[in-house]
């Protein structure tokens, strides 16, 4: 969720918004925008890829997929980030967002050619020949059908709205 860049546009429109990020600092700062611009945003400190136990006496509380899972799930800006600084691959990303999400999942896939990526690569290639839109969007057609995607106007990266299968 970072700071809020997308998570606020979607509770201006109304929409009621879960929001995590490992930051805390982060998660503070979408507290109090939240908070001051009455938004119906709830920022939790969680790691996206290390979801909660269920907890409390009985283990009453599910865990994280369970209580977090939503009508939509937003991956913006964060796939490259899980790939190659968590070092998780595309089957443990569709499974991830396969649990967070009931009916649509929209994902932005960074290419390559993308500056960060391309840095954080550099000498690497041949370890992530496997990183690409084609492998990417095969993984999600195992539970997701695509619906939609957009080509950002100002570089190479590409969003994709899914349908969970059911």
């Amino acid at each position: 969720a970072n700071q809020g860049e997308f998570s606020i546009p979607m509770a201006e429109m109304g929409i009621p918004v879960v929001a995590t990020d490992t930051d805390e600092y982060s998660v503070s700062i979408l507290r109090n925008k939240a908070h001051k611009q009455n938004l119906k945003i709830t920022p939790l400190l969680l790691d996206y890829i290390r979801p909660t136990k269920p907890f409390g006496v009985g283990l009453f509380y599910e865990d994280s997929y369970s209580r977090l899972a939503a009508d939509m799930s937003m991956s913006l800006g964060i796939v490259h980030h899980l790939v190659f600084k968590s070092y998780i691959s595309y089957s443990v990303l569709e499974t991830i967002v396969f649990r967070y999400t009931k009916r649509f999942a929209l994902i932005e896939f960074i290419p390559k050619n993308d500056k960060y990526v391309a840095e954080w690569i550099a000498g690497k290639s041949d370890e992530y020949k496997w990183y690409n839109r084609e492998s990417f969007l095969q993984t999600f057609f195992n539970r997701f059908e695509l619906i939609k995607n957009w080509k950002c106007p100002y570089n190479e990266r590409e969003i994709f709205l899914f349908m969970r299968k059911e």
